[in-house]
């Protein structure tokens, strides 16, 4: 499991309690295919791996992609697969106008495979739908129709659900209620608090909870 202890802007992005179109730049998400259709999702499994090797991370060349890439994985066989990693680079033609081109870079991380599993990764992956039905952030998370959730362990499926908006706001609420009363909760939680000693302390536990994904790797509900 990518270990999450989030500050409070990431947290912003989660929840939409604040507006910062005019301080952040709209960050380009992963892509996955599952069951034949191709989701964006927020999560970042390559991270680890480069945080491993940096000398392998992709330059970061647009405000657009911090990162430097963007990675594109796929579910085969209930496994997680990475099958292309891309990064934007700018070209000009030749009357000298510059366009944004998007090129392969996987050969160059991982060249003696056609596709590497991510066998590092746990986490419950959040796979929304193209339909947005509330906008909370610029650059990170809206509310959407409907969710796959994907319970990944070390890059293999346990368990996929999927839920229309109003069920997976439910299901995030019981799955904080039942971690709350964890060992594991008041850990974490107290790490949360030290992390943000600036922030409005009364505000802090609604933000953890509307994280709660971030730090449970499992499905705790029925």
């Amino acid at each position: 499991m990518m270990k999450k202890t989030l500050p409070l802007i990431i947290l912003y992005f989660v929840t939409g309690f604040i507006s910062a179109k005019s301080i952040f730049t709209t960050q380009r998400l992963e892509k996955i295919k599952y069951k034949g259709i191709e989701y964006s999702f927020y999560s970042l499994p390559l991270e680890p791996y480069f945080e491993k090797y940096p000398e392998k991370r992709p330059e970061a060349t647009s405000s657009a992609l911090w990162r430097g890439y963007i990675g594109y994985y796929e579910i085969i066989e209930n496994q997680l697969f990475l099958i292309d990693i891309k990064r934007v680079e700018l070209c000009t033609d030749s009357p000298g106008n510059f366009e944004k081109q998007w090129i392969s870079i996987y050969g160059e991380i991982f060249p003696c495979t056609d596709k590497k599993k991510i066998d590092w990764f746990t986490e419950i992956l959040i796979l929304p739908n193209d339909e947005s039905i509330s906008y909370q952030y610029q650059g990170y998370y809206s509310n959407h129709s409907e969710y796959w959730l994907i319970e990944l362990e070390k890059g293999e499926l346990n368990e996929s659900r999927k839920y229309n908006h109003k069920e997976f706001a439910k299901f995030r609420k019981r799955q904080f209620e039942i971690f709350e009363k964890t060992d594991g909760f008041r850990k974490e939680f107290s790490n949360f608090i030290e992390n943000n000693k600036d922030s409005d302390p009364k505000n802090l536990k609604s933000y953890f909870s509307n994280s709660i994904l971030s730090y449970t790797p499992k499905f705790l509900t029925e």
